[in-house]
């Protein structure tokens, strides 16, 4: 879910991430309070 004000940008493409690795991401964005996060995560295949 998008929270507002918040930018996640990913090493690989977004359609790469799961919903959850985007999703958590947005949030760990909103409580470190940084209006721009870098995902380095390795995307994981949904299934």
């Amino acid at each position: 879910m998008p929270i507002p004000g918040v930018h996640v940008e990913t090493l690989h493409s977004p359609q790469a991430y799961t919903p959850q690795q985007l999703d958590l991401a947005c949030r760990l964005a909103g409580v470190l309070a940084r209006g721009r996060l870098l995902l380095l995560e390795p995307p994981r295949r949904s299934g």
